[in-house]
């Protein structure tokens, strides 16, 4: 059985490939909106996968300072990506 041209999966995923495109230009417009140090620790934490620790000891500050970069930079992130996840 032949997939019409309009069946084909590959364009009813184009809808969600520009949505997907979208949201990733959000996300890196919104990390590029925080400070450094802040947009590095949860870069390296949150995407990267390096512990708090870890973070800690790169950036050369407490782990306080740590958690509390991450804290920001995820508030800052639902905020500023609020419209494509309504509560």
């Amino acid at each position: 059985h032949q997939i019409s041209e309009d069946e084909h999966p590959r364009d009813m995923d184009s809808s969600a490939a520009v949505r997907t495109a979208q949201l990733a230009a959000a996300v890196e417009a919104a990390l590029l909106q925080l400070p450094i140090k802040c947009r590095q620790a949860y870069i390296w934490h949150r995407l990267e996968g390096y512990s708090q620790q870890e973070v800690a000891a790169r950036l050369g500050v407490s782990l306080n300072s740590v958690e509390r970069y991450i804290m920001r930079a995820m508030r800052h992130l639902r905020d500023a990506l609020h419209s494509y996840a309504p509560d």
